[in-house]
């Protein structure tokens, strides 16, 4: 936040109040100064001159009754300015329930990553700062004003800053909400734009959090002496409610935006465009054109027919025919019917701004920019002019574009017709090729299966060619074979005087058995396959 020291408005207002019981820790005194000196002092005047705020000289205040807990710089003598008043209502000495003051208001202001990190380019106008008790934690409120337009840029620039800072530094993205009332100018805010950041404590730096949030041009940062900011949300919405209390009827605007410093020269530089108004600017549209000879005009209900696709086979093994595919042609572009040119355009032109952006020029003491109404209509003039010049420029443009569409129409649907002729072609080679090789698939199953069979039929053969043999030679050594009587009892008992048959004589192992193998069917031997014709023409 901005460190420019100001004397408040009032000896009631800028002596600090002494709280019995409370003292400021060494902690939190340490990096409340940090980079507080006396040659801030001049560098704060220059900046705020160039920024445009009204400097004006004011009586030496009337020393504090109590030490503040950061050393003192020289003062800015500023005129009041509701950005002080603003200050002073939001850091009184209990803004909130709860909280109890450890300090007197000082009108400076700093981070506890200054040191470490360094500051945005964008700095403060005025800013004061105020140590507090809430709870058991102390936190260090600094609340800071900006010029007209400048808070959105300044916060954004302090949080790319924090967010790149190497190492120490962690930041994440947070949010504070504050119900506002009224209209947009009387500080009605939804969600504020909110980050944390906090860092480690090493060797000669405590640690250290903080929350920034900011209102218009107004941030506020609540830091405490610690690397956690818990409680910091919490506390910073009681806060914030105070300061958006504040700036009601002091600040024009709370939800500006970066956009809005274009319309202040010392934030945007060459980027300045001060407070615009559209205007709009038109022009006829050019009627369709007459076609030119050898030019057909298309139908506007004129679509290409939809494009085939090839689908490009394997090429099988030599001989084939037809022996190679088509020439490729390539797929065309369907032309695309130009869009009717723009007969309307929009020219900013600037306008007075006497409210200013953001909390406005009156929040911090500034000046309006100067502002010629005669020179400032001239080049609304010279920009509508260029835009009525532009509109006709493509109008023209569009009247040639439709000629030269309607002599594309029918070359594309020559292209169109010669692709798909391609495709066709493709298409009849793919389906010869297909039934070559699928002839030829036919055939090597054919010609497989006959193997087969030719294998089993002859296996099958020699086979009972063999068991035969064996099976002859059986038989023959059953024939030569002497028979053995069959055995009888050596005492046979006497039985019925009839005749008892004498024991037939045999051979072991005879007759022998037939090996069912002979009795097995041999397979049929199918036709010998022929192979497939050469598919060459003769």
């Amino acid at each position: 936040m901005g460190r420019h020291a100001a004397p408040p408005p009032s000896r009631s207002s800028s002596r600090a109040r002494s709280n019995p019981g409370r003292t400021t820790s060494t902690a939190t005194a340490g990096f409340l100064v940090a980079g507080a000196g006396a040659a801030l002092a001049v560098a704060t005047l220059v900046g705020i001159a160039a920024a445009g705020i009204d400097l004006a000289p004011r009586p030496p205040a009337a020393a504090a009754a109590s030490p503040t807990p950061a050393p003192t710089v020289p003062r800015v003598a500023l005129s009041a300015s509701p950005a002080q008043a603003a200050v002073l209502a939001t850091l009184g000495p209990a803004p909130a329930a709860g909280w109890v003051t450890a300090s007197g208001l000082s009108w400076t202001g700093g981070t506890p990553f200054d040191a470490t990190c360094g500051r945005p380019a964008a700095d403060a106008a005025l800013s004061g700062t105020r140590i507090y008790g809430v709870g058991k934690r102390q936190l260090v409120a600094t609340v800071s004003a900006y010029s007209a337009g400048t808070g959105a840029v300044a916060f954004d620039q302090w949080a790319q800053l924090l967010g790149r800072c190497a190492g120490p530094v962690s930041r994440t993205a947070t949010s504070i909400g504050a119900a506002g009332s009224g209209a947009r100018t009387a500080a009605a805010a939804s969600a504020a734009d909110a980050f944390v950041a906090w860092i480690r404590a090493t060797d000669g730096r405590p640690a250290a959090s903080a929350l920034f949030w900011r209102r218009g041009d107004m941030i506020a940062v609540l830091a405490t002496p610690s690397a956690s900011p818990d409680g910091l949300a919490s506390a910073a919405i009681s806060l914030d409610r105070v300061l958006v209390g504040a700036l009601a009827g002091r600040c024009a605007d709370v939800s500006s935006t970066v956009a809005d410093a274009a319309r202040t020269p010392w934030v945007a530089g060459d980027g300045f465009t001060g407070l615009t108004a559209p205007i709009t600017v038109t022009v006829a549209p050019s009627p369709i054109p007459s076609p030119p000879p050898g030019v057909a005009a298309v139908a506007p209900t004129w679509t290409p027919s939809p494009l085939p696709s090839p689908s490009f086979p394997v090429r099988p093994a030599d001989p084939l025919w037809p022996t190679d595919l088509p020439t490729p042609v390539v797929s065309p572009t369907a032309p695309l019917a130009p869009a009717p040119a723009p007969t309307l355009s929009i020219v900013p032109s600037r306008e007075p701004d006497p409210t200013g952006p953001g909390c406005g020029w009156a929040f911090t003491g500034q000046v309006e920019p100067p502002f010629d109404a005669a020179r400032e209509q001239a080049l609304a003039d010279a920009r509508i002019a260029q835009a009525q010049d532009d509109l006709a420029g493509q109008q023209a443009l569009y009247v040639a574009d439709v000629v030269t569409y309607w002599q594309q129409v029918p070359v594309y649907d020559a292209e169109a017709s010669a692709f798909a002729a391609y495709v066709a072609q493709v298409r009849t080679v793919a389906e010869a090729w297909d039934r070559i090789q699928q002839e030829r698939d036919d055939y090597d199953r054919a010609l497989a299966d006959y193997n087969a069979t030719l294998q089993t039929r002859t296996v099958l053969l020699q086979q009972q060619e063999q068991a035969q043999a064996a099976y002859d030679a059986a038989v023959a050594a059953c024939a030569t074979a002497s028979p053995t009587p069959a055995p009888t009892d050596a005492t046979p008992t006497p039985t019925a005087p009839t005749a008892t048959p004498s024991p037939t004589p045999t051979v072991g192992g005879c007759p022998p058995p037939r090996p069912p193998i002979l009795d097995a069917p041999v397979p049929t031997l199918p036709p010998m396959p022929s192979p497939p014709p050469d598919p060459r023409p003769s």
